[in-house]
């Protein structure tokens, strides 16, 4: 595998995207599609979707990590007897919390950047026309809020 297929994210449509906004679909096959952003738009659109699932990722390893071993930890605790020990030392687990930590610091400080740069290549118009679809959206929010608090 190379170090490009390395590092990627699996899409939900069968797809893995790339940290250069590259696709290639998600088989092993020599003959897996391969795909380029068309425009620099769509690129740093797919770079944005790349860091921000790459983010979540991190994350969520982050807090599975974590509650797997105050959840051991919490349990031992509670044993009348002996406890036993943990399967990591307290300094280990410091050291590979902080280290994933690190790597969720990075991942947001590139999705920052890739959203400036999102910024930078989006045209003016679509940039109105997001604005007012978000406008839209709130709008509908506050009265769908309204609506329900309403009780008779």
């Amino acid at each position: 595998m190379s170090e490009k297929n390395c590092n990627c994210v699996v899409l939900d449509n069968g797809w893995l995207l790339f940290p250069d906004g590259d696709m290639r679909e998600n088989s092993n096959s020599q003959y897996a599609t391969l795909r380029k952003p068309e425009n620099d738009l769509e690129r740093c659109r797919l770079i944005v979707l790349y860091w921000q699932k790459k983010l979540e990722l991190s994350v969520a390893e982050f807090d599975d990590r974590k509650s797997r071993w105050l959840a051991s930890a919490r349990a031992k605790l509670k044993s009348d007897g002996n406890p036993g020990g943990l399967e990591v030392t307290e300094e280990e687990a410091v050291a590979v919390l902080n280290t994933m930590k690190s790597k969720i610091n990075h991942c947001r400080e590139q999705l920052t950047e890739a959203e400036k740069e999102l910024e930078q290549v989006t045209p003016r118009q679509l940039k109105q026309t997001e604005s007012i679809t978000e406008a839209n959206r709130t709008r509908n929010s506050d009265f769908v809020s309204a609506i329900e608090s309403i009780e008779i």
